[in-house]
């Protein structure tokens, strides 16, 4: 995993097109709007990438003004490309209604599903079609 701060990581795999990103510990919509503007910086083609998200080892929950954030930093890139995110949480609990509401305001250019297990996540984005 490649680190851009103290608690996310992430990883590309270029041969699938997916870019792995880890949320560790206690994190602030401005650190996670900062790690993702710093990810399509130092990787300009990011934004045409689906994205495995594993959140099992924290407690964030995506606030309008987060996802306002990083829905900024992609759109300035200008790619049409319909990101497909797989979101992992510890269970399904952790993903409520008012969490899924939040993230799917801006579905134009990205598909949502939710997993508990990362192989069930990392399977869903590799089988669909490229």
């Amino acid at each position: 995993m490649s680190d851009t701060c103290e608690h996310l990581a992430y990883e590309i795999d270029a041969a699938t097109r997916i870019i792995t990103v880890v949320y560790i510990g206690a994190l602030t919509d401005d650190e996670i709007v900062a790690f993702y503007a710093k990810l399509v910086e130092q990787h300009t083609d990011a934004p045409t990438y689906d994205y495995l998200i594993d959140m099992r080892y924290t407690d964030w929950l995506a606030t309008p003004d987060a996802i306002a954030g990083i829905d900024a930093v992609y759109s300035r890139i200008g790619s049409d490309y319909r990101r497909h995110v797989a979101i992992v949480r510890k269970n399904a609990v952790t993903t409520n209604k008012l969490q899924e509401n939040v993230l799917r305001q801006g579905l134009k250019d990205r598909v949502i599903r939710y997993f508990t297990d990362i192989t069930l996540a990392r399977s869903w984005l590799m089988e669909r079609e490229r």
